[in-house]
């Protein structure tokens, strides 16, 4: 009998801690709230907005042709006048300079492209790190139902002025650029969403269509930009992209990402803390043996 409480006692304790360690050190970068829970505008420039995450982003615009010192690998851009580019388009706003971009809610919930009708999948992996994060009556909370804000290249560097870009426009140029995310701390990259990258873009030679993770120990791993097509979406999960410091994004044209989905390296993970549990249960039957 005394076993049996035993063995309850650490199921409830294991039932309780297996929500709260499942997401930590989990964060989504979803471009629609910054890392203090304040709503991200339509065409703001995001780049210290997740800092206190530990995260920045810069960006590059060449414009179709990359200066001589401009580093696709490294994430360099020469010309002070090619950065700061990086934007915040909402996907939901109609009439928008890039309809391509654009999505629509359906009777039944559902946010599809607007021109193709190709559907959106929720984030849904992440529905309780939203609810822990913002409070589940939150609206907030709600922000994985939906495809909400994107980052972009922004075309036009006489619309941004440094914190904002008027009408945001995505760079349609072959190549576009790249984006660089740098984390203080090594981070896991599980997943994150490209939109509207045209298979034939995706195909381009050399780095245009490339990612360049960089890894803790000095090792570079690279994966490619997928083709979705035209006003499409695709979600890709990654695996074995573990303790990453930086990532350079090359855009092969126009397009998008978004949640981009990481968690911190270090952390402790669920399948760890069960087996924690385990040794304790058997600590605490052997104890009373013992005894």
């Amino acid at each position: 009998m005394l076993k049996v409480k035993i063995i309850k006692r650490i199921a409830l304790i294991f039932a309780l801690a297996i929500p709260v360690y499942a997401n930590a050190g989990l964060r989504v970068l979803d471009f629609d709230y910054d890392a203090h829970g304040n709503k991200i505008q339509d065409g703001q420039i995001i780049d210290n907005e997740y800092a206190s995450w530990g995260v920045t982003i810069q960006s590059c615009n060449f414009s179709g042709s990359p200066d001589a010192h401009t580093s696709q690998v490294n994430g360099v851009c020469a010309g002070h006048d090619k950065t700061d580019r990086q934007s915040a388009f909402d996907t939901l706003n109609r009439y928008t300079p890039d309809p391509d971009l654009e999505f629509k809610q359906k009777w039944n919930g559902d946010f599809v492209t607007r021109q193709t009708g190709d559907k959106y999948d929720p984030l849904s992996s992440a529905e309780e790190y939203y609810s822990d994060l913002y409070g589940a009556h939150d609206p907030r909370a709600d922000t994985w139902k939906s495809p909400g804000n994107v980052l972009i290249i922004n075309e036009e560097k006489v619309d941004c002025d440094g914190r904002q870009c008027e009408g945001p426009n995505d760079e349609g140029a072959r190549p576009a650029g790249f984006f660089v995310f740098e984390f203080t701390d090594a981070v896991d990259i599980l997943s994150l969403d490209f939109f509207d990258i045209e298979v034939k873009e995706a195909q381009r030679a050399g780095n245009d269509a490339k990612i360049f993770f960089f890894l803790e120990n000095g090792e570079i791993e690279e994966r490619n930009v997928p083709g979705v097509g035209n006003n499409n979406y695709t979600r890709i999960n990654y695996e074995g992209l573990f303790n990453v410091t930086k990532m350079v994004l090359n855009m092969p044209g126009s397009g998008a990402i978004n949640n981009l989905v990481y968690k911190h390296s270090q952390e402790v993970s669920a399948p760890s803390i069960l087996a924690i549990m385990i040794i304790m249960l058997g600590a605490m039957v052997y104890r009373k043996n013992n005894t």
